[in-house]
Formats: C-alpha cells, structure tokens, sequence
C-alpha cells in the first residue's frame, strides 16, 4: 500500500534526530527559546501575568516543571506549567510569528516543561523544538482555507491549530514511534479549541485569545500522553473526507503542505522573531519610525503629523474607540508609534502597556489627531501571502514636524524577519532588555549561557529552573 502524507509526516518526525538538524535550525532553535522566555518573562510588568501563574499554582500537581516568572521558581505538573508559561509567551504578543500564528507559545514552554519533567539532554530538547515547529507549520499550512472561505467570515483557525505545536515537542519527548506520531494528529484534532467566536468583537479585544494559547500547550501535552498510554485513535487522519477537523476550518486540505520539501526545507527558518511587542503588522511601521527616531529625534510637541502606508483596517483603526485592553493597543499602530515616541528611553517593555499608559488621555489624543493613512488599502489576507512568498508588505513612515521638516523611511523586512534576522548577540542583547527590570545581572547571564550551549547540557532542567524570579 501506497504511504500515506500523513504517514511520511509521522516517519519522518519520529525519526528526526539532531545529527540531522542544519546547524540554522539549531542557532534559530537557541534564538527561539532566548526570545520565548524573555516575552514572557516580559510579560511580568503586566497585571494580566498573575492570573495563569494563580491557577497552576491552584491547579499544582507533582512538582515537575516551573513556573516561569513565578517566586522562587515554584513547580507544578508539566501540564499546569505548559498551561501557564504559554500564556505568558504570548500576553506581550512579542514571541515568534509566521503565516500560521505564533509557534512558540506552545513548543518553547512544552519542550522545556516535558524536557524539566523527564531530565533529556540539550540535543534532545533541540531536537523537539525543530520538530515541533516543522510539525505545527506543515500541519497548519495544510489546512488553511481560500481567501474566498476567509471573506466569508469562515475559518478561523489560528487557535485550532495552535495544539499541534505542543503536541508534537511532546510526542517526540516521550519517544512516540511512527505508528504513534501518525496517532498522534488524530488525538490533537479531538483535543483541539475550536473557538466559536474570533479574538474580537467590534471594537472590543479578548485577553482570552492569550490563554488559548496556554489551553493549547496543556492540551498538546495531554494529545501526546493519551497516545503513549494506547487509547484507540485515527490513523492517517489528514486523508479523505472522514476528517472533520479540516472540515470545521477549511474549504480544503492541502497535502502537499504536510510534505513537500521534507527534510530538506526547515521551517523552523522561517520564523520571524518581533522587534517590537506588538502585532505582526505593525511591525514595519514600528521599524521606520525607529530608524527615523535614530536620524532625527524629536518629541511629541514637535509632530505635526504622521502618515503611515498602507492602509491595513485591523491595525490603522482610532484606539479611542476602542475598550483600551493591552491587546487593543497591540493592534494599533497610532498607540505603538506613541508609545514609543513618549517613552524617552524608546526601549520597549510591557511599561507601554500599563493601566496608567493604556488610559493616559495625552497618548490617547496624540494617538487619535496625529496619524493619516495613505497608499493602497490592503487586507491581512493579502498581508499574509506576501509574507508566505518569503517576502513582507512595506510600510512608508512619513514624519511632518512643525518646523517644516519632512522625514520618510521605508521598511519592507524590520529587524527579526528571516531575511533580516537578529544574530545571536542582537537576540542576548534583546533577551537581556526583556529580564533586566526581573532578574540581575548573573541570572540573565546563566540563561544565555545555558541556552548558547543547549548542545553540550545532559539535563536540560537546568535551564527552567533558572527562570524563576527572587
């Protein structure tokens, strides 16, 4: 009998092992993890933070994991662990992101509280990080639905497919063989969230959408176990019409997404690690003002205004309107490039989205009068097919300042995108901002140390337990 895609997919990451890995794959794994943990950690100037670390703690279970940011480093089972630290890696929404969404909210925290649980070595837990990213973006890509199918209003998935991003780290933790990987696809489609409504509704954000990201490593987790204790599943469940999975998300399976390019083609590469902790497509716009920032400074008494290219509705729209959550302000170019203007430091942090911040009227009215958009109207459909072509939707930035002074930059690929990515010392570098207002000076030290030389560590546990807060 023929084999299956879903059949090579599962060979293929049950045999992965890390003599295999590109040495790429390997630095951006490091890269990955620095950047992960640091979000989250991050995240800890945010008052949402103390929620997912109280219900672990709540939750608790065998000491086997820690709790990243919490006092002391306290541990629970790896399943609350996975539940807290991913939901931390996303509050700042400054990890990883892709076309699919952003995969290390679930592989980062699942392979280092699985890695904690069961002692593996440094190649090890490199290893499940690229499979899992390997895993999670040919499974996401495989589903995704026409942009007809998107304007519909159909077919929203991102968080549906976020579980394949624990599971599979988890699986290959716990040795999952050929058979059990291709088992393993069918435990996460019944253990998936299938959200019944977006992260958004009208003007109004939900810090929910963060959480599922914590659901979905905890379910990953859970999809792995089952399957290594035996329980009965599908075999070859991305095959045929019997898969309801794809058919609740998509108007078509692609198989050759699952694949195409195997073994050769990493995706883990593919990554683009945030500049800035805000949504991807505010990403270029963030950029340009920066550089402009960087030849010209001025402050906020000097704008006259701002006009920024292209019109893309989900991130150009007025935060007045808005409900004034973090997350609001994370899709708002006119609150970002705010923020950033009045913050004298220009060094981003969760301080720019603090209660005091989200609700200061003089950001607020800088954000809502100063800022026109111009150029093309673009959709984010369109924003993500230009980014899945290896390329980036430009932004112009044009700075019109009192004195008559006019400054414009264009940005197409900002910092941490794969064709302008951070090297090792840009991301310490970035790690280091994220932990300092947390940790000392040693502590940060240990854990770019530790993560530099992930290869040579025979238990890894020595990194998570690092990551707590004194």
């Amino acid at each position: 009998m023929k084999e299956t895609h879903t059949q090579r997919l599962a060979n293929f990451l049950a045999a992965l092992r890390y003599e295999e890995l590109p040495g790429q794959a390997v630095e951006q794994a490091k890269k990955l993890t620095l950047h992960t943990v640091g979000a989250a950690i991050a995240a800890l100037g945010l008052e949402a933070s103390r929620k997912p670390i109280a219900i672990a703690l709540e939750n608790g279970g065998r000491p086997e994991a820690t709790l990243w940011g919490s006092n002391g480093g306290k541990k629970v089972s790896a399943s609350e662990a996975a539940f807290s630290n991913g939901t931390l890696s996303d509050l700042l929404d400054w990890e990883d992101c892709s076309w699919t969404g952003h995969g290390s909210a679930g592989v980062i925290p699942v392979s280092l509280a699985m890695g904690e649980k069961y002692h593996i070595n440094g190649k090890d837990y490199l290893t499940a990080v690229v499979a899992g990213f390997e895993g999670y973006h040919r499974t996401a890509m495989a589903v995704q639905p026409t942009q007809e199918y998107l304007k519909s209003g159909n077919g929203w998935g991102l968080i549906s497919w976020q579980i394949f991003a624990g599971a599979i780290p988890a699986g290959k933790i716990l040795k999952l063989d050929p058979h059990c990987f291709n088992q393993l696809f069918g435990a996460c489609q019944y253990l998936t969230i299938v959200p019944t409504n977006r992260h958004s509704e009208g003007n109004r954000k939900s810090d929910v959408y963060h959480f599922c990201h914590g659901f979905c490593a905890r379910n990953g987790i859970a999809a792995a176990m089952v399957t290594k204790q035996g329980f009965s599943n599908l075999d070859n469940c991305f095959e045929g019409e019997t898969s309801a999975y794809w058919q609740f998300l998509s108007d078509r399976l692609s198989y050759d997404w699952l694949v195409k390019d195997l073994g050769t083609h990493f995706y883990i590469n593919d990554t683009y690690l945030k500049h800035w902790p805000a949504n991807m497509w505010v990403q270029t716009a963030m950029e340009a003002l920066d550089r402009i920032m960087n030849r010209r400074p001025f402050g906020a008494e000097d704008v006259e205004t701002i006009r920024v290219s292209p019109t893309l509705g989900m991130v150009c729209g007025n935060y007045a309107e808005s409900s004034r959550t973090c997350l609001d302000a994370q899709f708002s170019i006119g609150y970002c490039m705010t923020a950033y203007i009045m913050d004298k430091t220009h060094i981003p942090g969760s301080h720019w989205f603090s209660e005091e911040r989200l609700n200061d009227q003089k950001l607020i009215d800088f954000a809502n009068s100063k800022y026109q958009f111009f150029g093309p109207s673009v959709t984010t459909l369109d924003c993500f097919e230009e980014f899945r072509k290896n390329s980036f939707p430009e932004s112009v930035v044009e700075v019109h300042l009192t004195d008559g002074t006019v400054i414009t930059e264009a940005v197409r690929y900002p910092k941490g995108h794969p064709r302008n990515n951070f090297t090792m010392q840009e991301e310490d570098a970035h790690f280091r901002n994220c932990c300092e207002p947390y940790m000392d000076q040693g502590q940060i030290d240990h854990i770019i140390q530790a993560v530099e030389h992930l290869e040579e560590m025979d238990d890894v546990a020595f990194l998570p337990e690092l990551l707590g807060i004194r």
